[in-house]
């Protein structure tokens, strides 16, 4: 696994709260994309997403692309 992908990234939601997205062992030895929601600094609940369904966000992610707006 390259550098990158096991260090993850963090991205600010607004001033208290964050989103952490890192790669974790689902517990047999395969790997899951966790997302993580963090406010004030702890942990408060998160999704863990397989490998099928990793696709499927991206796709949506594209899509919402062209509907969200800066």
């Amino acid at each position: 696994m390259s550098e990158e992908l096991s260090q993850g990234f963090t991205c600010e939601i607004d001033d208290r709260d964050e989103m952490r997205c890192e790669l974790v062992e689902d517990g047999n030895g395969h790997m899951e994309l966790a997302i993580i929601s963090v406010s004030r600094g702890k942990d408060t609940g998160g999704i863990t997403i397989g490998r099928g369904q990793i696709q499927n966000l991206i796709d949506f992610l594209e899509r919402s692309k062209e509907v969200v707006r800066a």
